[in-house]
């Protein structure tokens, strides 16, 4: 079974696909370059803790060149997703699956390219939020059981795909703002696993409709990070767990 991931370089990124290079080795990644503009724009105040974070779990402290086989690795730094280049690529695979973590939304034109179809990694629950930080938006409005994770087939809108695989995230007393993401990569890991071995036995899954749709999000502002920070700490200061 051929996959192609479409993605960016991060640590949690490049600890999923060495994940499923593990269990997959005819896997090849393109990774798209990430706007440094948008990403400053963006940028967390809780950013060097989040990656003291993960360094220290995903146990990420060499180059990505050699933490990923170069041949495993067919464009680097992408402009542009949904470029002729990236198309030409994919149809020389002719992977069976694709997987989509941490890109811009993608064209029909790419996704619909993979045999099987292309799924996607969404951190958040999908009939309640759809679109960016769907980590952080439930926190800032209080809404501490609508967190986890989604794995969708992607369509032509952001996160309406059918549903292939969907978990909670369950909050404990000791969690902090900056775990989310790897607790969020952590469970995306799994989910996808368990569904290309599904893939791998019986070729086309079926999903579950989207029949609520949430409300498409933009990037959460600063202010509101804060604000969403200090929404879980309350949170999470008068549970029980």
């Amino acid at each position: 079974m051929k996959i192609v991931i479409l993605s960016t370089i991060t640590k949690h990124h490049i600890y999923f696909i060495n994940k499923i290079l593990e269990k997959f080795n005819s896997t090849f990644t393109i990774f798209a370059k990430v706007n440094e503009k948008d990403n400053y724009k963006n940028k967390s105040f809780y950013e060097d803790d989040e990656n003291k974070y993960e360094e220290k779990f995903f146990q990420e402290k060499k180059k990505v060149d050699k933490e990923i086989k170069k041949e495993k690795i067919i464009l680097k730094n992408v402009r542009d997703i949904n470029a002729s280049s990236v198309i030409r690529k994919i149809k020389e695979i002719q992977p069976h699956i694709g997987i989509i973590f941490g890109t811009k939304l993608i064209s029909k034109k790419v996704y619909s390219l993979p045999k099987w179809g292309t799924i996607n990694i969404h951190r958040g629950l999908t009939q309640f939020y759809r679109g960016l930080d769907s980590d952080l938006w439930p926190l800032f409005e209080k809404k501490f059981d609508k967190i986890g994770v989604t794995i969708h087939y992607v369509d032509e809108n952001y996160d309406t795909g059918g549903i292939l695989k969907q978990k909670k995230i369950k909050l404990k007393k000791k969690d902090k703002i900056f775990h989310l993401r790897y607790l969020t990569t952590i469970i995306a890991t799994k989910l996808v696993l368990n569904l290309l071995e599904r893939f791998k036995k019986k070729k086309k899954i079926r999903s579950i409709k989207l029949l609520n749709k949430g409300n498409y999000k933009s990037h959460i502002s600063l202010k509101f990070k804060y604000m969403a920070e200090k929404n879980l700490e309350n949170y999470l200061k008068h549970s029980k767990k």
